[in-house]
């Protein structure tokens, strides 16, 4: 026989079937189970950096339009206190009816 011949056989012992893997606590099932963490973490982090890289215009574009109504709300407000006043009482009342409403029942 070759040496090549020799490589592909199994070593003697119990034949496994499809399902038997080696255990965790042995040196090779260690290996193999810290390796595919390194792995899944590897392509977490990735998917992170992708996510972030993604997001970071919509994270702009949000700041640039509550920027623009927090503008528009406070001009309103200057320009007609007493509106704003009657608005801010009428959206407490209503809020407070809504809450008290819900714990008569």
């Amino acid at each position: 026989m070759s040496a090549e011949h020799d490589a592909t056989i199994p070593p003697a012992g119990p034949a496994k079937d499809a399902t038997q893997t080696d255990s965790p606590q042995s040196p090779v099932g260690e290996a193999a189970l810290a390796d595919l963490i390194n792995r899944v973490e590897a392509v977490f982090r990735e998917g992170l950096k992708a996510l972030g890289a993604q997001s970071k215009p919509l994270i702009d574009n949000a700041e640039d339009q509550l920027e623009a109504a927090q503008k528009a709300v406070s001009d309103q407000v200057r320009n007609r206190p007493l509106t704003a006043t009657a608005m801010a009482l009428g959206v407490g009342v209503v809020i407070g009816l809504l809450l008290s409403t819900g714990r008569r029942r």
